[in-house]
């Protein structure tokens, strides 16, 4: 079942990638690319933050269409009541101290700009006060229920994200780093723990919190191996 759980979060999750975002090169720093950003000065962008998809059981028995808005509907009610923060705001502020401490990298306040897309033209000409921009984004995360043919069975549910990091050299527009994190690892998927809508709920939300910090910690350490080779 969690197999499965897993599966069909990740369908619904690849749709929101997909649909919104730019085509993923999945490029590690090159030696040239790091000497480029040694001593440089990094804007960080702020990107728009995706709606929160929120599929309980009772919402997954709902035609697709009708269930998927409700879904999305009631997402962006459990962030709004709770406070829940984007794990895309953990994970850009790590990394940009990751540019400090291994690449000499000045930092510079982030904009109050806010990027629609990661389209590299229209970052450049979103955030140009830097010589590179660092870009870190949730393309899609949500928690969900199991799927198959009946996909309104599980009572447990899993959080999960899509998320997205690049970097810039904003004159030539070239993209040094480019890579995608996905939580839960597919690696994990047998494994990973399902929750009960309570344990997730409860106490303003404070197992999605838990489960989204878990997750943009680990996207922390896969951006340090696989985009930084660190």
């Amino acid at each position: 079942m969690r197999r499965y759980l897993f599966l069909s979060i990740l369908t619904i999750l690849s749709f929101m990638f997909l649909s919104c975002a730019t085509p993923v090169q999945r490029i590690p720093l090159s030696k040239d690319s790091a000497s480029v950003i040694d001593g440089k000065s990094c804007e960080i962008s702020n990107p728009k933050t995706p709606d929160f998809y929120a599929q309980t059981t009772a919402k997954a028995w709902l035609p697709p269409v009708i269930g998927i808005a409700a879904s999305f509907s009631a997402g962006r009610e459990i962030v709004a009541e709770n406070g829940i923060e984007d794990p895309a705001v953990f994970v850009s502020q790590e990394i940009s101290k990751l540019l400090q401490e291994h690449f000499n990298v000045r930092v510079l306040p982030k904009s109050d700009l806010i990027s629609e897309n990661n389209d590299t033209d229209t970052l450049c000409k979103t955030y140009s006060q830097g010589d590179f921009l660092l870009d870190v984004r949730t393309a899609g995360w949500s928690f969900g229920t199991g799927a198959g043919s009946n996909p309104a069975l599980s009572a447990q549910y899993v959080v999960s994200f899509f998320m997205h990091l690049k970097i810039v050299d904003v004159k030539s527009k070239q993209v040094l780093t480019e890579e995608i994190f996905i939580y839960p690892n597919t690696k994990s998927t047998d494994t990973h723990k399902t929750f009960s809508y309570d344990e997730l709920m409860d106490n303003q939300a404070v197992g999605i919190k838990k489960e989204l910090r878990k997750g943009a910690e680990e996207a922390v350490m896969f951006f340090r191996e696989k985009s930084f080779n660190l």
